[in-house]
């Protein structure tokens, strides 16, 4: 079996200093709540090393010494969570990336098109991966999105403007691409209050997890925007028709139950599952330079529109999400990621 070709449909990307019709200007202030268990790591692994290894064998060690030996001396510790000035954070780009590939892994193609271009998303290396092949989960849960490979039609299957053909999909136009910048600035999410767990998990892994229930907060800055892209982000953080947001997968480990086999600060967990990676977002205040769908501002600062209602909020998302699902037919707004993993659980 074969990956299916797909075209993406690709358009002049907008202009970064003034287009008409990218009017939006502002910053979405977002709450991110967590509801199991969260590792977002530095993907650096701290370990100490028993000076016996050097004094016991010295003069002896080379390097096939130490890849057969270390093993016996090299204490590993727990990989880190991100912090920034001493706080626990989610940074933007790890956020970038959740909902950027969200949307690609959203998108399924329509007439063998589609708008989204795989960018950030992984392509299976062996197609289709089976059960206990590296990605098979990733592939079970966002099938059949993962089984396009997304070309155009000059045979390209990622947007580069680096060679001066400014014509880019939806998403790489919104968030970015090699020779074009971003419209969206995600800045990282700040828990304020965060307690930390180390757990020692099945294949001895070891990591710094936040609890359940840890809330982290921060802002999404854009610029040029069309209604409809705004529509997109929401979609891409969980948004539903109905304005409310489903929980979504991010960070380490989000495709699979672990089990702990260490957790020095909670026993009780020790011996048993537990899920990491699952997340809500909510959408706390938009502050932009003109009305949104013609929804009465909350308060204007300095020429900007506040809303901070919750029901105006809940409105704005619905109507956003509606334009691009209307825009944007071959995604899958009303998918959820941790309800198909649940099925793959099972399999």
């Amino acid at each position: 079996m074969s990956l299916k070709p797909v075209e993406v449909v690709r358009k002049t990307a907008t202009r970064r200093d003034v287009e008409k019709e990218a009017y939006l200007t502002g910053v979405l202030s977002v709450k991110c709540t967590t509801e199991s268990y969260l590792h977002v790591g530095t993907r650096r692994v701290k370990f100490s090393i028993d000076e016996t290894l050097f004094t016991k064998y010295r003069g002896e060690i080379d390097y096939n010494f130490l890849v057969r030996t270390s093993r016996n001396y090299v204490t590993y510790e727990y990989t880190e969570v991100v912090r920034y000035g001493n706080k626990v954070v989610i940074p933007g780009s790890t956020l970038k990336g959740c909902v950027r590939s969200r949307l690609e892994l959203l998108a399924v193609s329509r007439d063998d098109k589609t708008h989204f271009c795989f960018r950030v998303s992984d392509i299976p290396r062996v197609f289709p991966p089976r059960k206990g092949q590296h990605g098979w989960r990733h592939y079970r849960i966002w099938e059949p999105s993962v089984g396009e490979r997304r070309i155009s039609t000059d045979g390209r299957e990622a947007c580069d403007t680096t060679r001066g053909d400014y014509r880019v999909c939806v998403t790489c136009d919104l968030f970015g691409a090699p020779g074009l910048a971003s419209r969206v600035l995600f800045e990282n999410l700040y828990a304020t209050v965060c307690e930390l767990l180390s757990l020692r998990l099945d294949h001895n892994e070891k990591v710094e997890a936040v609890k359940p229930r840890t809330v982290f907060s921060g802002r999404i800055v854009f610029r040029n925007l069309r209604p409809y892209e705004l529509g997109l982000i929401f979609i891409g953080l969980g948004a539903e028709p109905s304005g409310g947001f489903k929980t979504i997968l991010l960070g380490k480990s989000k495709y699979r139950q672990r089990i702990v086999e260490e957790c020095p600060q909670d026993r009780s967990l020790e011996g048993g599952p537990i899920d990491l990676g699952l997340v809500r977002f909510s959408i706390e205040r938009i502050l932009v330079n003109s009305r949104l769908y013609d929804v009465e501002e909350d308060s204007l600062h300095q020429g900007f529109y506040l809303y901070s209602d919750s029901s105006k909020l809940r409105g704005i998302v619905v109507k956003a999400v509606r334009e691009a699902s209307e825009m944007f037919p071959e995604l899958r707004v009303d998918f959820s990621e941790v309800k198909a993993r649940e099925e793959v659980k099972q399999a």
